[in-house]
């Protein structure tokens, strides 16, 4: 079984959750119309909340934003517009290319 998280940062965080919680997460993943106990609910849930206090402690004395919305809602997106990247949208019905600067 191979851990859900896509990306090294979420690989490098996922590595930290306890053995219990990764395993919760592995069969979750693996079975996703199974349900959680409460149990193991509560485990990810604490597991997760300790992660966060650990990484706020990180940005303490700084200012952060956290960007939080639904899948698929533009949080990326977003972020990529507000760190300068330049943006392509491809009308494929019209063949034309759309290219949005970022803010910086």
């Amino acid at each position: 079984m191979s851990a859900p998280p896509d990306s090294d940062e979420a690989q490098r965080l996922f590595a930290v959750l306890p053995e219990r919680v990764q395993t919760i997460i592995r069969t979750r993943h693996a079975n996703q119309a199974a349900s959680l106990s409460e149990d193991d609910s509560l485990a990810v849930l604490w597991a997760c909340i300790k992660l966060g206090q650990s990484r706020a402690e990180l940005v303490q004395g700084k200012t952060a934003v956290m960007v939080i919305d639904n899948t698929g809602a533009g949080k990326s997106t977003f972020m990529n517009y507000l760190l300068n990247c330049t943006l392509e949208m491809k009308l494929l019905e019209k063949e034309k290319t759309v290219r949005v600067r970022g803010l910086r």
